[in-house]
């Protein structure tokens, strides 16, 4: 199976930066045509940055996440863990099982973000929720995969390897923000909103792990099905990207092609969530950094 920055174990003797450097180096030429889509999907961050005179501001992300996934390799390769990478039993079923139940979680979200809302009959409200808590959160996959494929907790990524590097990740992405962009944090204007109570129901509960968890079986599967670790991956964060266009639609002036544009701008960000739980072996990392991803970077 091609990419996705090796086993932990592989190349753990030496994590020195250009140790890190060549493992990135043998990434991007193990995997020509996932690197050719990546630079496609950077050079449209660029370039959208570039006409809203916020081209410093694209730099400043792009080499954050890059740096990010070099320092969750030096810290991967330094303190190995021995822990079996993820497994799949059945490749094509639970690929099929991911992508269906994702595609369903999509609908809650277009209504949500649509001129249908809000919902006015009471089965309306109560189909809507349903659907909501079994497809979009998803705790209909997490049933699946535990009471019908027999997958423990631990098989899933719910494990506490490596929950440090969030705060790790945290510090690069918060320099980096307040250096090339400061207008874009907006740690003080949530908390303000939200309180506490509401950062840990709806950016750690209600965002972060429900999507978390969804990458991971979707990037994890699509990967055995296609053989390719890379390939599942950006699949994988597409699929989840694309989940944001009725939000971003319904946010931008330009509409469906401005949703379009701020999705494809997040891409970078997800794979890099992605590569972390992948580098990782557990969403807990991922989990947490994406609860806490109140810096803006991303937004242009």
């Amino acid at each position: 199976m091609s990419f996705a920055g090796g086993e932990s174990g592989n190349a753990a003797s030496d994590s020195r930066p250009w140790q890190v450097l060549k493992l990135h180096q043998r990434i991007v030429r193990s995997n020509p045509v996932v690197s050719i889509c990546l630079g496609m999907i950077c050079a449209v961050v660029l370039a959208q940055a570039w006409t809203g005179h916020e081209f410093l501001h694209a730099v400043g992300y792009l080499g954050g996440i890059w740096l990010s996934a070099l320092l969750t390799d030096a810290v991967t390769l330094r303190s190995p863990d021995t822990s079996k990478p993820f497994i799949c039993r059945n490749p094509t079923r639970e690929s099929i099982a991911a992508v269906v139940f994702t595609l369903i979680g999509f609908v809650p979200l277009v209504i949500r973000f649509s001129r249908w809302w809000p919902l006015h009959t009471g089965s309306e409200r109560i189909g809507f929720s349903a659907v909501l808590l079994l497809f979009t959160y998803p705790v209909g996959l997490a049933v699946l995969f535990l009471a019908r494929y027999r997958y423990r907790p631990d098989e899933l990524g719910v494990n506490s390897r490596y929950w440090y590097l969030a705060a790790v990740v945290n510090l690069v992405m918060g320099i980096i923000t307040l250096a090339v962009a400061p207008s874009r944090s907006h740690w003080g204007i949530f908390l303000h909103r939200a309180g506490w109570n509401g950062f840990l129901t709806e950016a750690l509960l209600g965002a972060a792990l429900p999507e978390e968890f969804t990458r991971m079986l979707l990037q994890t599967r699509l990967a055995f099905s296609l053989n390719n670790r890379a390939g599942g991956f950006l699949v994988a964060t597409s699929i989840w990207a694309c989940m944001h266009i009725p939000n971003f639609r319904a946010q931008s002036p330009r509409g469906a092609f401005g949703g379009i544009l701020a999705a494809v701008t997040i891409i970078p960000l997800g794979l890099l969530w992605g590569y972390i739980t992948h580098r990782t072996r557990s969403i807990v990392p991922s989990v947490l950094i994406h609860g806490t991803n109140l810096w803006g970077l991303q937004n242009f």
